[in-house]
């Protein structure tokens, strides 16, 4: 779904308003991350409490009671709930989609205009762009994880007392 909303988005709709063969592509990746991340963030939140939750006897780890206890969340706090924890995945993923898909555009600009093409200039332009883009936002994708593990064991601090210490530590 990502990549064909990127896609479309790339080579359809942000042409006629984005010339520019650098921004295209960057806003294409945050659009595209956007939409999708807001769509899918309740799955991306089972997924989290599915592999961040500790197996025990007393406390059986599988699909059907991290469900149930999303089903119980989402009576006592509210449909919202399932959205939770969708600003840091949103700051974790839109620049790092941004920024990914720039770099990728550029570098396979850079070595095309140089006359190297196929499969290899795809997966060095897709390295490149993808370390960097991971180096500058692994914070977020930690905070992220951390945000919503907390949450559904019940953890989260209140808005009122929660600092960044206790937040990364």
């Amino acid at each position: 779904m990502y990549m064909l909303t990127y896609d479309h988005l790339l080579r359809n709709v942000l042409p006629q308003f984005i010339p520019s063969p650098t921004l295209a592509p960057l806003f294409a990746g945050i659009t595209a991350r956007t939409l999708l991340t807001s769509l899918l963030s309740p799955l991306e939140l089972v997924r989290t409490n599915l592999q961040s939750t500790p197996k025990s006897p007393d406390q059986p780890h599988t699909l059907s009671s991290v469900l149930g206890s999303v089903r119980t969340a989402v009576r006592q706090r509210g449909i919202g709930f399932l959205w939770r924890g969708l600003g840091p995945t949103l700051w974790r993923d839109v620049p790092f989609s941004g920024i990914y898909w720039a770099g990728y555009e550029a570098w396979k600009r850079h070595f095309e205009s140089r006359g190297k093409t196929g499969p290899n200039v795809a997966f060095a332009s897709g390295a490149i762009s993808g370390t960097t883009a991971s180096l500058l936002t692994s914070p977020f994708d930690v905070l992220k994880t951390r945000q919503q593990a907390l949450l559904m064991s019940g953890t989260l601090p209140s808005r009122e007392t929660a600092t960044i210490p206790y937040v990364y530590g």
